[in-house]
């Protein structure tokens, strides 16, 4: 953050793990999507450099609460795929995406940052060995894995979220 003045970050926020997790968002003016998907915003005080990852902050609330508990994260990259998955999936599921590579979606994931992360084929057994103190499941959607953990199978956006995978699959390339 810019340190001579006060800045208002975007952020989704989301129930993980039993915890409120705020999430930041994309930054920049011309980011339109960024500002309509955002959740609401954390205030970076004048003087500030930022935020470190784990601090408590309050967040100015756009959402009812209810409406952010059907976020399930996704760390990872997918394209047209997690777009195709939203339309899917809304209103009842509204996934927030974390756009970050491979290795940054595990981390996510391992820090208890996102419900679910994606993985290439090449990554899939990588993930597994990475993840071996969390209990994961593998879903092969095309040439995406996804990851999730066993604890997260059961949270109520991820069975249609498997639902939509599957009919992706199934469907046109």
């Amino acid at each position: 953050s810019p340190v001579d003045r006060e800045e208002q970050v975007r952020v989704n926020v989301a129930h993980i793990n039993g915890q409120w997790v705020a999430i930041p968002g994309a930054r920049g003016a011309s980011n339109l999507r960024g500002l309509i998907e955002a959740d609401g915003w954390v205030v970076v005080p004048e003087g500030s450099p930022g935020l470190e990852a784990g601090t408590t902050v309050d967040v100015r609330l756009r959402r009812s609460r209810a409406s952010l508990k059907r976020a399930l994260v996704v760390a990872g990259s997918g394209g047209v795929v997690l777009d195709r998955l939203t339309c899917a999936l809304a209103p009842a599921t509204r996934l927030v995406v974390i756009p970050t590579d491979e290795q940054g979606a595990l981390q996510a994931l391992e820090r208890g940052e996102a419900h679910v992360a994606l993985a290439g084929p090449a990554t899939a057994e990588l993930a597994a060995r990475y993840l071996e103190s969390m209990a994961v499941e593998l879903v092969r959607a095309g040439p995406t894995t996804w990851v999730i953990p066993r604890e997260n199978l059961a949270l109520p956006g991820v069975g249609p979220l498997l639902d939509a995978l599957r009919g992706l699959d199934a469907g046109p390339e």
